[in-house]
């Protein structure tokens, strides 16, 4: 759970300066997100329509680099579908992640910057996000 605590941390730190450009700036940090970066785990888009393809986009490093299945972001989609917004976890904050962990090869997370945000429910701002961190793991608890 202590992944979770520090990434809403740092995401909200990044949301409350204003955001961040991240053109460079992921090459150069000592930081996690250099890492990510350098890892092929980081992308940024300029955004989406819906929700779904943000997930998909925010899955596609994990699946890219061979650490989960490519249905994985299909089954956080399905399990969203189930169990609703439970990936909105606070507002500009989106963790997609899911409990098939028969699709996860490695534990890894990724993360992606969106910069127009996306909206699980348009009535509702606070179920929007542009800052996603999509994560696999391999053991539930």
């Amino acid at each position: 759970m202590c992944i979770f605590r520090a990434a809403v941390a740092y995401f909200r730190k990044i949301v409350h300066n204003g955001g961040v450009s991240f053109a460079g700036y992921a090459q150069r940090s000592p930081c996690g997100h250099g890492k990510l970066y350098q890892d092929g785990l980081f992308d940024v888009y300029s955004g989406f329509d819906t929700w779904e393809e943000a997930v998909k986009a925010a899955c596609s490093p994990l699946i890219r680099q061979g650490l989960v299945e490519p249905d994985y972001a299909d089954s956080i989609i399905e399990n969203v579908a189930e169990n609703g917004p439970y990936i909105f976890i606070a507002p500009h904050i989106c963790m997609p992640h899911s409990k098939r962990t028969d699709l996860v090869r490695q534990a890894a997370v990724s993360f992606v910057k969106i910069n127009r945000p996306v909206c699980y429910d348009e009535s509702d701002p606070e179920m929007g996000a542009e800052l996603f961190f999509a994560i696999a793991v391999k053991e539930l608890n």
